[in-house]
C-alpha cells in the first residue's frame, strides 16, 4: 500500500512490512481531516517516535502528499477495473455502472474515501491546487476515453466535444458522490448514505438523464390534448 517514491532515503531504505504498516496508520490519521491529523497519534500508533517521522518525510505535508499518491493509485486501480469490466456494454449504461461503483467504492473504503473528498472539499490541506488540478485531468482523461469508444461505436455524436463533454459528466459524477459521502451537501434529497435500493433509483434517474429522457414534458400535453388550447 505504501508509496516508495514518497519520503526520504531513509524512507526508502525501510524494509516494506513496516512501510506499509507506518502508512496505514497515516491513512487512518488524514482520514480525520489534514489539520486533525496528529504526528504524535501517529507516531504513537506505528510504534515509532515522531523524530522517526520526520526522518522519513520532511514535513507532515510531504507525509499527506504521499497518503494522497496512494490514495489517488487505488481509485485509479479501481476505475481501470470498471473500465474493463465494461467494455461491452453500451455508453450509457457504462457511466450508469461507473456511478455504481462510485457508491461500492465509498462503502468499501472509506479511509480512503474520507481522504479522497477532505481533499477535495477542505481548503485547509498543502498542495491543494495542484493535487486538485491532477485530480480533475485525470477523472477527465478517463471520461473522454469513455465517450471517444462511444463515438468510434457510433453511439454519440462525433461532432460533440469530448473533453468537454467529460468535464460536464465528471463535474455530475462528483457532486453525486460527494453528495452520498457528505451528509450536508444532501440532506433534503435522500441521497447521503442512501441505501441500495435508493442508490439504484439515482443510477436510474443519471441514466435517464444521460439518455435524454428527462425531457417530453409538453410534447406529452400536445398529444394528450392539453396546454395547446384544446
Amino acid at each position: 500500500m505504501s508509496d516508495q517514491n514518497s519520503g526520504t532515503e531513509a524512507w526508502r531504505a525501510l524494509r516494506p512490512e513496516k512501510r506499509d504498516k507506518i502508512f496505514s496508520v497515516a491513512v487512518d490519521e488524514f482520514s480525520k481531516g489534514y489539520n486533525s491529523a496528529s504526528m504524535n497519534s501517529l507516531a504513537k500508533s506505528a510504534g515509532i517516535s515522531k523524530g522517526s517521522i520526520f526522518n522519513y518525510f520532511r514535513s507532515k505535508g510531504d507525509l499527506f502528499e504521499g497518503v494522497v499518491s496512494v490514495t489517488l493509485t487505488q481509485v485509479k486501480k479501481y476505475l481501470r477495473g470498471v473500465q474493463e469490466q465494461t467494455s461491452e456494454l453500451s455508453f450509457e449504461d457504462r457511466l450508469c455502472e461507473l456511478l455504481r461503483s462510485g457508491f461500492r467504492f465509498i462503502d468499501r473504503h472509506p479511509r480512503l474515501a474520507s481522504i479522497y473528498f477532505n481533499l477535495l472539499q477542505s481548503g485547509d490541506v498543502p498542495f491543494r491546487s495542484r493535487q486538485i488540478a491532477a485530480i480533475t485531468r485525470s477523472s477527465t482523461n478517463y471520461l473522454n476515453k469513455l465517450i471517444e469508444e462511444g463515438q468510434a461505436a457510433g453511439e454519440l455524436n462525433r461532432e460533440i466535444n469530448s473533453r468537454r463533454l467529460a468535464f460536464l459528466l465528471n463535474a455530475m459524477l462528483e457532486r453525486i458522490l460527494s453528495s452520498y459521502y457528505t451528509e450536508h451537501l444532501a440532506r433534503d434529497i435522500d441521497l447521503y448514505r442512501a441505501d441500495r435500493s435508493t442508490q439504484e433509483e439515482w443510477i436510474e434517474l443519471f441514466g435517464d438523464l444521460v439518455r435524454g429522457r428527462i425531457s417530453g414534458g409538453r410534447e406529452k400535453q400536445n398529444k394528450d390534448g392539453v396546454g395547446d388550447g384544446q
